[in-house]
C-alpha cells in the first residue's frame, strides 16, 4: 500500500504585537506582526483582539470575552511577514488590563485551516 502524499498546510502565527498605553476613555492602537511559516498561502485570516477595560476584567477572571476588535480579512503567502494595525475596544477606566490577540481562519473546508494562535499583552490605562 502506498501512503497518501502529505498535503502542504499554511502555518500562520502572530510573532508579536505592540499596543500603546492610553488615557481612560480612549482606544489603543495595536500593531500585530504575523508570519506564515507554511509552504502554501494562508487565506481568509483575521486578527481578533480581545481588548478594552470590560474585556480585560473578564480575561483576568478566566472568562471567554464576548467582544473583540476584528481586523479586515487578509492572506499570507508562504514565508510572508505582514504588519496589521487595529484599534482596540474602549478602555473606560484607569488600571492595568490584559488583552489577547488571536489569529484565526474565517472560512475553509479543512478543519486544520481553522487553527488559531494567541498572544497576550498587558496595557496600562492612565487617569485623564
Amino acid at each position: 500500500m502506498v501512503p497518501a502524499p502529505l498535503q502542504e498546510k499554511p502555518v500562520p502565527e502572530i510573532l508579536d504585537f505592540s499596543a500603546t498605553d492610553i488615557s481612560a476613555g480612549e482606544r489603543s492602537s495595536g500593531t500585530f506582526r504575523v508570519f506564515n511559516d507554511g509552504a502554501v498561502t494562508a487565506q481568509h485570516r483575521t486578527i481578533w483582539w480581545y481588548s478594552g477595560s470590560e474585556v480585560g476584567k473578564q480575561l483576568e477572571k478566566g472568562l471567554l470575552p464576548g467582544q473583540s476588535a476584528v481586523s479586515p480579512e487578509f492572506g499570507l503567502a508562504s514565508k510572508e511577514t505582514r504588519q496589521v494595525t487595529l484599534m482596540s475596544l474602549q478602555y473606560s477606566e484607569p488600571g492595568t488590563f490584559r488583552s489577547r490577540a488571536q489569529l484565526e481562519c474565517v472560512k475553509g473546508s479543512d478543519p486544520a485551516a481553522y487553527s488559531s494562535t494567541e498572544f497576550e499583552k498587558t496595557l496600562t490605562v492612565f487617569s485623564r
